[in-house]
């Protein structure tokens, strides 16, 4: 893989540091398809471009519990086939570790600094052999456990505010599941496997594709009154991969260029306003 590309933000609030992490091309990569409010879970889509940028983003975190990868993708148009509405899953991502793990109050207050800030730029080398090799090293003791066991351990987390869905997992996590994660999209993912997601019949394409990064992620309402518990499903939804079946091509639509129908979000979640 090609080297990845980060915006830095250092920052300080109160006297305490924190560094955020926004990859370059996330924009029109990735997006959720929400039907997180009633249904617990936050199904992540992404292009294979989009999933690489994941894969990076949890191999980071596997090296780096002191940072936070942010994902400012609520505004990312939405292929027309994934959704009757275009203006669903408008909501950002956060993934911390329980090193990083901060308020969501404390969120909105770094979203606010880091417009005021200028960010570095850092390039990350994956490198998969390397970091299976690393992780598999450091994750020997935990062999046995289940990934359950230490998210509930290690007080991991997730929780939809406003307009940003959190994830907090402790690093043995993000270093267990990022070595499975890039098998399963890079390694395993055969051609069958993309021909399922097509449905000749209606001419559609769907995602049976899909990756659990986290399920349940921990016990109902234990460690956070913020809700609801979110479990993460990633799925991949490559619009040029989808177009070579399509008889009508599909393409990511603005939500200002159609009307509007069919809403699945609950709207009582507030929107934050910067």
């Amino acid at each position: 893989m090609n080297p990845f590309k980060f915006d830095r933000y250092t920052l300080y609030i109160e006297k305490k540091k924190y560094t955020v992490l926004i990859p370059h091309g996330v924009n029109s990569n990735l997006w959720i398809i929400d039907w997180a409010d009633w249904w617990y879970g936050t199904f992540l889509d992404g292009s294979l471009q989009g999933l690489s940028i994941l894969d990076a983003c949890f191999a980071i975190l596997g090296y780096n519990p002191h940072i936070i990868v942010y994902l400012p993708i609520k505004n990312t148009l939405i292929p027309k086939n994934m959704t009757h509405n275009p203006t669903n899953g408008k909501h950002d991502v956060v993934f911390m570790t329980e090193q990083s793990r901060i308020k969501s109050n404390t969120w909105t207050k770094i979203r606010q600094k880091m417009k005021k800030v200028k960010p570095t730029q850092y390039i990350y080398q994956y490198n998969f052999e390397r970091n299976k090799f690393y992780f598999e090293k450091k994750l020997k003791k935990y062999k046995n456990i289940y990934d359950d066991t230490l998210v509930n351990k290690a007080r991991g987390d997730s929780w939809l505010y406003a307009d940003t869905a959190f994830f907090v997992f402790p690093i043995q996590i993000y270093q267990r599941n990022s070595t499975s994660f890039h098998e399963y999209f890079f390694v395993d993912l055969t051609q069958e496997d993309i021909d399922i997601c097509y449905n000749q019949k209606d001419d559609s394409w769907t995602c049976y594709t899909h990756f659990v990064f986290s399920y349940g992620l921990r016990d109902k309402w234990k460690f956070t009154e913020e809700e609801p518990g979110l479990t993460l499903n990633i799925e991949l939804y490559d619009v040029e991969i989808a177009n070579k079946y399509l008889k009508k091509k599909d393409k990511l639509v603005n939500p200002r260029e159609v009307e509007h129908s069919d809403y699945f979000r609950n709207e009582n979640y507030i929107k934050i306003e910067l």
